[in-house]
């Protein structure tokens, strides 16, 4: 099927991105992934797109002391290829499990984190304590990760861009995910870090309808570690996973406690000193 007729513009640069956006009532495309699938289904219609994938300045990858800075046009191949970002284990374990190369070649960190719920690198984003900057014609701000995601599932402002992921580099990270096949979605999907300072971060992908923080959950002692299991199933139990062919809520449920120790034993914090 082919999609309703939209126009199409291709910036040069944020500013003439952002002005197209805020005139025509547009959408940007980075890599279309999800875009251009929607579309060719007439699952959505839109008046008009704005080709972002070749402004400088959202191709960027700089790896600063203890930060790692993405593009939000990179494309995930491109992030997987870079030395910096072998720097940040769980990102780049992410990175190798969103699809297959040619997926890859085209998808863009930004837009793998509109994914919603199964999102891989929102996982790493909320774990990882990342900030997404960004730019409207009233200026430039940085969000949290938990903000940022908020915002991408209620509805993202119109007229505004993601300029750049920044990613602070844990001492110890890991992300998991679980599927039949690696081209496959996460039936559940975690990622833990381990800070500097000393904090535990975890956080879920694939078993709600968002991504989920449970980092409040982590065990610091060893009686914590007796009782994590029956908290993560009670937080479990609250949730409301998606049902697919891939995998059911019961199944996706269970598997919370699961990668959660497995993750967490990744970066030696499980079981806790």
């Amino acid at each position: 099927m082919r999609p309703t007729p939209f126009a199409y513009h291709r910036a040069q640069s944020v500013d003439e991105a952002l002005a197209l956006l805020r005139a025509a009532e547009a959408v940007p495309l980075a890599g279309g992934q999800a875009l251009l699938k929607d579309l060719r289904a007439r699952v959505r219609e839109v008046r008009s797109v704005v080709d972002i994938a070749r402004i400088a300045e959202l191709q960027l990858i700089e790896g600063n002391g203890g930060e790692l800075a993405t593009g939000a046009a990179v494309s995930l191949s491109a992030a997987l290829a870079h030395p910096a970002v072998a720097r940040h284990a769980a990102l780049h374990q992410a990175l190798q499990r969103v699809g297959d190369t040619q997926v890859r070649n085209r998808a863009s960190v930004a837009g793998n984190l509109f994914g919603g719920g199964t999102s891989d690198l929102a996982v790493v984003l909320l774990a990882g304590r990342a900030r997404v900057r960004v730019r409207d014609t009233a200026g430039e701000s940085v969000l949290d990760a938990a903000s940022a995601l908020g915002a991408i599932l209620h509805g993202w402002p119109r007229g505004s861009l993601i300029t750049s992921v920044h990613w602070p580099l844990p001492l110890a990270s890991h992300y998991i995910k679980l599927s039949r096949r690696t081209v496959d979605p996460a039936m559940a999907a975690c990622c833990a870090c381990r800070f500097a300072d000393g904090t535990l971060t975890l956080a879920f992908g694939s078993v709600h309808t968002a991504i989920v923080d449970a980092s409040a959950l982590c065990p610091r002692t060893a009686a914590d570690a007796g009782a994590f299991e029956h908290t993560i199933d009670a937080l479990a139990a609250s949730l409301a996973p998606p049902d697919s062919a891939h995998a059911g809520p019961d199944y996706r449920r269970r598997m919370l406690a699961v990668l959660g120790r497995r993750a967490l034993d990744a970066i030696d914090a499980w079981p806790p000193a």
